[in-house]
Formats: C-alpha cells, structure tokens, sequence
C-alpha cells in the first residue's frame, strides 16, 4: 500500500517516521513537515520537527528550513536581514534580497524598518525630507529630529549638507554671508556674487536693502542725497533727514560744510564770511583774498 514500508494482517510496530492506524497492519509515513516521528496519524507528533524547520529527519534534525532560514548542517540559521529576504547556503547568500533602502526586512522582501533618514511606509522606506528633518516617522515631514537651522538640507546627524543662498558651510553649520560685501558667499567674504558697490548691506540677488549715510535707497540701489541739501535722507535725493548748515554750499553726512559759497570760506566745518571791504572771495581766511574787491570800492560782491 502507498506510503507503507511493512505489511500483514496483524498491527505490527512502525519504524521511526512511520505509524501504524490501528486498523490494519500497514505502516504510513508520518507527515516530516510537522513531525520527526508521529503516533496514530501523521501529524500526531510524538517527536516534534524544530520550529524553524520546514521538513525534518526522524531525530528532529532539520532537513530543509522555513522561508527566511537557511540550512546549516543539521539546524536552521536566520538569513542576514539586513541583506537577503531569503537565503541559501549562508546567511548573506541571497536567493531574495531585501527591497531597496530597507535596514531590514521580512521574508517577502518587504521592509520591517529604515535606516535612518528614511521613513517606513507599506513595506518600503522612503526618504524623509531632508530640508527639513534629519530622521522622521511616519511621514517625510515628520521629524524625529530636525535640520539644524540654517540648513538647505542635513545629514541624518542633522549638520548641514547644504545651505542657502546667503549662507556658506562650515563644520556642518551655515554661517552667514559678510552681506555688506557677499551676496552670496563660500567663506564669510569670499564672494561668489557680491552686493553691489554701492550697498551697505545686500540680499542674495546683490541688491541693496541698506545704505550708507549720504545715500537713499530705491529700487534695489543706494544713490546719493543731494548734498547741497541733505546730510542724509530717505526716499528722494532732497528728502533729508538731516538738513545740511545754513551756510554751507555742500555738506558732509554729519552736516558740516565741505565747500563754501562765493563771498565765505570754510573753517572747521563752516562757512564764514570773507571781508568784503578787502576780498570779494576768500579762502583760509576773511583776509586771504581769492579775489580782491576794486580799489576803488569800500565794499565789494563776490563779483569784485
């Protein structure tokens, strides 16, 4: 009869791997996927094969394994999975291997957790968004740990892989830009693009959002006040915030004179009246005469 090794009218003793039914004399094989000797039926195990066995012999030892084992010498050794999803002769000798990005994964390939920077979503691992988190769960977006500020993107560390325009990277830190001089920059003023000349300080594109004393900003651009006018102004070249001495011709952005009408001359920042019974124009001094009055006159005008 199939499946026997011994026949005859009465019951009769089984070989190890086999049973007798109790209902004739033949013996049948005991099921070698569940048992490694077996009772009554084929799966009334008096001898049990090891859990991580797929078939065993009649002393239990194994003689092939489950998914995600693999045979070695007589037991069952896990696969390596961090690699193989299922494997033969060795741990990392893959017959399957572990989907890409997985840290590791299950007997389907399928990913059971993520390295970090990645995040686990229906068996695989997808990255997290690196602008913003260094590790996440769940969701890209939702850090576990955050870039450190500054960054454009970071490692899993969180230190800075990249930065924004504006910023340059060092030790893994975005340090600004000297923006008085860089626009953009790869040390705090080695330029890449620089602010424009007449910025006091710029954005990334160079254009001014400051300027100095003496000028207004427009437009993305410092030009200068009108300084017969204006020490310093905002919005228009004569609208002044700091209005120039009365009796200067041009002044400086502390309002000092720099020059001086005809008929003055300038002394420690103002402009004084030259004599103009000797001088219709002056310099240094009342007295000096730059052009002297006509002999004739007791006082004269810049014309002389």
């Amino acid at each position: 009869m199939s499946g026997s090794n011994r026949s005859g009218s009465p019951p009769c003793n089984c070989n190890a791997g086999y049973y007798n039914s109790g209902t004739n004399a033949n013996c049948y094989k005991c099921d070698d996927y569940v048992c490694a000797t077996c009772s009554g039926s084929s799966r009334s195990c008096t001898k049990s094969c090891g859990s991580t066995c797929a078939r065993c012999y009649t002393n239990g030892n194994c003689k092939a394994c489950i998914s995600g084992k693999y045979l070695n010498g007589s037991v069952c050794s896990s696969c390596d999975n961090t690699k193989c999803a299922t494997c033969t002769g060795s741990s990392t000798n893959c017959v399957k291997s572990c989907n890409s990005n997985c840290a590791r994964c299950n007997t389907s390939g399928s990913c059971t957790s993520c390295p970090a920077g990645r995040y686990l979503t229906s068996g695989a691992c997808n990255a997290c968004d690196n602008t913003k988190c260094a590790t996440c769960s769940g969701s890209s977006t939702n850090c576990t740990k955050n870039c450190n500020s500054g960054c454009k993107t970071c490692s899993t560390s969180g230190s800075c892989t990249s930065c924004n325009n504006g910023f340059y990277l060092s030790s893994g830190s975005c340090i600004a830009c000297n923006n008085s001089k860089c626009a953009t920059c790869t040390s705090s003023s080695t330029c890449i693009k620089a602010c424009n000349s007449d910025c006091k300080t710029c954005d990334t594109s160079g254009s001014c959002i400051s300027c100095d004393a003496g000028t207004y900003l427009t437009s993305g651009q410092c030009k200068s006040c009108n300084n017969s006018l204006c020490a310093t102004c905002s919005g228009s070249a004569s609208s002044c915030v700091v209005s120039c001495g009365s009796t200067c011709k041009t002044c400086n952005t502390s309002a000092s004179c720099i020059s001086c009408n005809d008929g003055t001359y300038l002394n420690s920042g103002e402009c004084k009246n030259c004599d103009n019974s000797s001088c219709a124009t002056c310099s240094g001094s009342a007295s000096s005469c730059v052009l002297s009055c006509g002999s004739t006159c007791k006082t004269c005008n810049t014309s002389a």
